[in-house]
């Protein structure tokens, strides 16, 4: 669950084709349901959020790529953080 107050810039810097080509960047604040991730311990729920991302934009189509870091700066033992690399698709109708 993300809590309500991350900061994400959303820029697009270039638009070829009718094409938007965006990058993506935040930190912001998220608390998990849980203090592990499979054999990861995160040492508390509530975790730090670092993004990165790149993507484009055709009418109702998005495609992109993100890396997201979750850790716990260190306000908790163990920290544990976490690395995820996620890919999307989606169809706006």
């Amino acid at each position: 669950m993300q809590l309500p107050f991350p900061l994400l810039l959303h820029y697009t810097f270039a638009v070829i084709a009718s094409t938007r080509h965006i990058f993506e960047a935040g930190i912001g604040a998220a608390l998990l349901s849980r203090t592990t991730i499979d054999d990861r311990d995160m040492g508390s729920t509530f975790q730090f959020e670092n993004r990165l991302g790149v993507g484009v934009k055709r009418g109702d189509f998005d495609l992109h790529v993100r890396y997201m870091h979750y850790s716990n700066a260190g306000l908790s033992w163990p920290n544990n953080g976490i690395d995820l690399f996620i890919g999307g698709l989606s169809y706006k109708f």
